[in-house]
């Protein structure tokens, strides 16, 4: 598959791979976007990328570089937020492990 090698299409491999929660390719992504075109936006995500795959080394280099570094506050925040999502995931596929349970016993009766 041919890509553009661009920050636009980095950005997009990383934030597909983050809402994916494959936490450690989207920091890669994240990390090539921001050595293509180095934004503030990008500088904030590595930032919460770094602290959730605990690689504390770049959460910190990231996180100084940063207009508004993150605090503990703001911390507890993003901890909450991914919480309630992970929360909702799991919920969903609850729900559609029933879903296909369900499913799967009424093909077995027929």
């Amino acid at each position: 598959m041919k890509y553009a090698n661009d920050a636009e299409t980095w950005h997009l491999i990383a934030t597909f791979c983050f809402e994916s929660e494959m936490f450690i390719k989207a920091q890669y992504a994240f990390e090539k976007a921001y050595e293509l075109a180095p934004t503030k936006e990008l500088l904030e995500q590595l930032a919460v990328v770094s602290i959730i795959n605990n690689d504390i080394d770049t959460f910190n280099k990231y996180n100084a570089e940063s207009d508004s570094p993150l605090n503990l506050e703001l911390m507890e925040d993003v901890c909450a937020l991914l919480t309630d999502q992970l929360g909702k995931l799991r919920s969903k596929k609850d729900r559609q492990e029933k879903k296909n349970k369900k499913k799967d016993k009424g093909n077995n009766q027929k």
